[in-house]
């Protein structure tokens, strides 16, 4: 069985700084969630600012092989973010998918 947390750390965070990266190549201000991963109120509100816009970010690592996307619906209760950002790998990339977290 795994341990939650620990692959949302090992799986999740790599992919914020991806795209925390893609905007800083692209001159587009970016900024992690500062609220430290323990304080779960502050953290599960957004996962990145993307020009002062709150997201939340999610991979899906079995999207290729399943043609779905896992969505967390804990996620969709507790957000505070205006869109998430799906990453979705393929077996020579990776895609983002972005989608309105409210409608």
């Amino acid at each position: 069985m795994s341990d939650f947390y620990e692959d949302k750390f090992n799986r999740g965070s790599p992919v914020e700084k991806i795209i925390l990266e893609l905007c800083r190549l692209n001159h587009i201000p970016a900024e992690l969630n500062p609220s430290p991963e323990e304080g779960r109120d502050g953290r599960a509100a957004y996962d990145i600012l993307i020009a002062g816009i709150p997201c939340d970010v999610k991979a899906d690592w079995l999207s290729w092989t399943t043609h779905n996307i896992c969505v967390e619906r804990e996620s969709l209760n507790h957000t505070q973010s205006d869109y998430f950002i799906y990453a979705l790998p393929r077996p020579a990339s990776l895609v983002f998918h972005v989608f309105l977290s409210k409608i």
